[in-house]
């Protein structure tokens, strides 16, 4: 159901998450954390990322210069 673009690169994203040292990712001022009571693979969605997830250093800010 949906998108199965979106759905491909939401595996992507929550991979990369769960293979590196941080715990979450800012893209675009949201955050995307693993989801530990989802099932495999999901993600959540927080928008916008607060200000003490852009100054987390295990939060991987993509919008940083």
């Amino acid at each position: 159901m949906g998108d199965p673009e979106f759905h491909e690169i939401e595996d992507q994203l929550f991979d990369a998450i769960v293979d590196s040292r941080y715990r979450a990712v800012i893209k675009n001022g949201n955050i995307y954390l693993p989801d530990p009571n989802g099932f495999p693979g999901e993600i959540i969605l927080v928008d916008p990322a607060e200000p003490e997830d852009v100054d987390d250093p295990r939060v991987l800010n993509l919008d940083e210069d």
